[in-house]
C-alpha cells in the first residue's frame, strides 16, 4: 500500500515518496501519543463491554470467526509487522495520497471555497472511504470512518510520519489487546 500511495501520490505532484523518506526528521511523538488516546479509550470499551454494547459484541463474533484464528498463528513481534504495514501503508495510500488529492480536486473544482472548507471535504471523504474499506460490521465501519478523520487531521497537523507512527502504534496494542481478551491463548501472549 505504501508503494502504490506513494506511486499515485508522486505523479499526482504531492511528494508523497519525500514524505516517506524524511519521515524521522519529522515525527512528532508527543502528537501521536496524544491522537493515540481516543482511540485506545475506544477499543479498550468496546472490547471491554462488548457483551453490553450490541455492534461490538457482533463486532467480536466477527473477529473471532474471520480474524483471530489467522491473527493468532502470529507472535508479538510478527503483530508489530503487520501494524506496521498497516500504519504506514494506510496512511500514505489514504491521507498522503487520496485525502492530498481530494482536497486538491475539491479546491480546484471551486476555487471560492475556503482552504479550511476543503480540507474537511477532503478529510472526510477520504475517512468515509476508509472505514468502508474496513466495515466487517457497521459498528466497525463507524469506527474506522472515526480514526481515519483523526488520522486524517493529525496528517494535516502533524505530517505522514506522525500520522503513521500513531497508526502503528495503535494498531499494535490493539492486536494485542483484542487477542488476548477475545482470543484466548495466542503468539502474542506466549511471546510478550
Amino acid at each position: 500500500m505504501a508503494v502504490a500511495g506513494a506511486t499515485l501520490g508522486d505523479r499526482a505532484g504531492l511528494d508523497v515518496s519525500g514524505q516517506l523518506l524524511h519521515s524521522l526528521d519529522s515525527l512528532n511523538s508527543g502528537a501521536a501519543l496524544a491522537y493515540m488516546l481516543p482511540l485506545l479509550a475506544a477499543c479498550y470499551a468496546g472490547v471491554a463491554f462488548a457483551d453490553r454494547l450490541e455492534g461490538f459484541s457482533q463486532l467480536r463474533s466477527t473477529f473471532k470467526a474471520a480474524l483471530i484464528p489467522q491473527l493468532r498463528i502470529l507472535p508479538f513481534w510478527g503483530l508489530g509487522l503487520l501494524a506496521l504495514g498497516a500504519g504506514v501503508g494506510e496512511e500514505t495510500l489514504f491521507r498522503a495520497f487520496m485525502q492530498a488529492a481530494l482536497c486538491g480536486g475539491i479546491a480546484g473544482a471551486a476555487p471560492g471555497l475556503p482552504e479550511a472548507a476543503t480540507t474537511a471535504a477532503g478529510i472526510a471523504v477520504a475517512s468515509v472511504i476508509f472505514g468502508w474499506l474496513h466495515a466487517l460490521t457497521p459498528t466497525y465501519f463507524f469506527f474506522a470512518t472515526g480514526a481515519g478523520a483523526l488520522f486524517g487531521v493529525e496528517y494535516v497537523l502533524y505530517g505522514l510520519p506522525t500520522a503513521a507512527a500513531t497508526h502503528f502504534i495503535y494498531d499494535w496494542i490493539a492486536l494485542v489487546f483484542i487477542l488476548r481478551e477475545w482470543g484466548g491463548s495466542s503468539g502474542a501472549e506466549e511471546a510478550g
